[in-house]
């Protein structure tokens, strides 16, 4: 067996309309020495049809009798791989055709890492391209330190060493990308490639209902905790509240909330400094990069983005692309004179 094998992991579940559009962008991949691992997380829609369509040798198909959710159903994944090497792919997006390739020559650059990720750029529901690529510019050096702030890894980017992959594999059903790469980080490397490695599809089936969001906060916390402990450090009501909020906040951020984040981001650095836990300055950058996020954010906060751009050490500690400065100072400047 070839040691360049890939093993790529692609959960199914109610994807019928989709899934047949996943597995060719898988199967015209121009790196051809890979097996795609579909696991039927028993959908009762036709996504078994289109499955069973493709003939093709390197598909093979895990079956669940009962519905385990996609935490399980990629640990079933995962235990059926036969490569050292394994990539994501959710069942309703996209690989660009390179994406093997390219991800392999840079696993095999840069042996010290033990999964890689990167960006991904904008689907609509009928596949067509809304211009939009999500770029994440963040050092890396401040990979692994970025996750007390949040994820800049999406799961459909993952390439990894199989030797990494946690005894316990997938756990949480509404954070499970997150808490993996807490304990994967733990004692392993991780990367961004400043690539687009994935499409990704928006459709009703992929907006989480409020509902959702309360049980994602709380498995949030709880691999969130594993991290502050370690930092020894104990969040007060108020300092949980604001760290929730930048985890799962994706609208406009109010002065109030600017000024709460920013201090408790420089309570971490503090408390960073004094537990050791990661390079000072590779948490500086983490913290700069999460930071500017919200200013990003923040716009329609007028002058008072403006102060905390200019006026705030972290503001541009982690250098930023000069286009995103430009539009928060832009942004800022005409909802001042607008408003």
């Amino acid at each position: 067996m070839s040691s360049d094998l890939i093993s790529i992991i692609m959960p199914v579940y109610n994807v019928e309309k989709y899934v047949g559009e996943a597995i060719r962008s898988v199967l015209n991949q121009s790196y051809r020495n890979f097996e795609l691992i579909i696991v039927d997380d028993c959908s009762p829609d036709g996504s078994r049809t289109v499955i069973d369509s493709f003939s093709d040798s390197r598909i093979r198909v895990v079956r669940h009798e009962s519905n385990k959710g996609l935490a399980e159903a990629r640990n079933s994944g995962v235990a059926a791989a036969s490569s050292n090497l394994l990539a994501l792919l959710d069942s309703d997006d996209l690989m660009p055709p390179s994406r093997l390739e390219n991800q392999l020559h840079f696993m095999k650059s840069n042996p010290n890492v033990a999964l890689s990720a990167g960006w991904f750029r904008m689907l609509s529901q009928d596949s067509r391209e809304n211009g939009r690529i999500h770029k994440t510019h963040i050092d890396t050096s401040a990979i692994n330190a970025s996750l007390v702030f949040g994820n800049v890894l999406p799961s459909s980017t993952w390439m990894m060493h199989k030797k990494a992959f946690p005894q316990e594999g997938f756990r949480h059903q509404y954070a499970e990308d997150y808490d993996f790469l807490v304990r994967v980080s733990r004692s392993h490397q991780l990367a961004l490639m400043r690539e687009v490695l994935f499409d990704y599809r928006q459709h009703p089936g992929s907006i989480m209902r409020t509902t959702m969001l309360e049980k994602k906060k709380q498995d949030i916390w709880q691999s969130q905790m594993i991290l502050f402990d370690r930092l020894q450090i104990s969040p007060t009501d108020e300092e949980k509240e604001m760290q929730l909020f930048a985890r799962t906040n994706y609208g406009n951020v109010d002065q109030y909330q600017l000024d709460a984040l920013y201090a408790w981001y420089m309570k971490l650095i503090e408390a960073n400094a004094k537990a050791d836990v990661y390079a000072d300055e590779a948490f500086r950058l983490a913290a700069s990069y999460m930071w500017f996020e919200h200013l990003y954010r923040a716009t329609g906060c007028g002058v008072k983005t403006l102060e905390m751009l200019l006026g705030r050490c972290l503001s541009l500690h982690h250098p930023q692309p000069i286009s995103r400065i430009a539009k928060v100072i832009i942004k800022s400047v005409m909802h001042k004179k607008f408003k």
